[in-house]
């Protein structure tokens, strides 16, 4: 089996090409199983001197729409 494992730079504006870049990568590389980083698409919300209810949710929802995409990823298992 092969693997990828990543980082992605979350920050906004960024993400879109770091996940076109990823695909990419598991095309050329024919990678079967993909390790992603933790809460890897919305920028990091740990970062926050102080929660924030509407980035929290918008985390939320980033989140749940990108993990419906992951198979355009292209790998077997994410």
């Amino acid at each position: 089996m092969k693997a990828t494992v990543c980082q992605l730079d979350n920050r906004s504006g960024q993400l879109e090409t770091m996940l076109d870049e990823l695909a990419a990568h598991i095309r050329r590389q024919q990678s079967e199983f993909l390790l992603l980083p933790e809460m890897c698409f919305h920028e990091w919300l740990a970062a926050d001197r102080y929660p924030d209810r509407e980035r929290w949710l918008a985390a939320v929802k980033a989140h749940a729409s990108a993990i419906l995409e992951l198979d355009k990823l292209g790998a077997k298992a994410v």
